[in-house]
């Protein structure tokens, strides 16, 4: 969350979804800790119930 540029608690609250990640905020963090991968959005943001169904 370091992208974010936010502090522990928004972090958290974001990780634990309490607090939506927004898609401006969903592209820093893929552009930032995954640049040399070729991941979408909506795979680095999928619930474990969407990655499941997938399979």
């Amino acid at each position: 969350m370091m992208a974010l540029k936010c502090s522990e608690k928004t972090a958290r609250n974001k990780l634990d979804g309490k607090t939506p990640i927004t898609i401006p905020e969903a592209i820093k963090i893929r552009d930032n800790d995954f640049k040399d991968e070729k991941f979408s959005i909506d795979y680095l943001f999928a619930s474990d119930n969407q990655s499941a169904n997938s399979a």
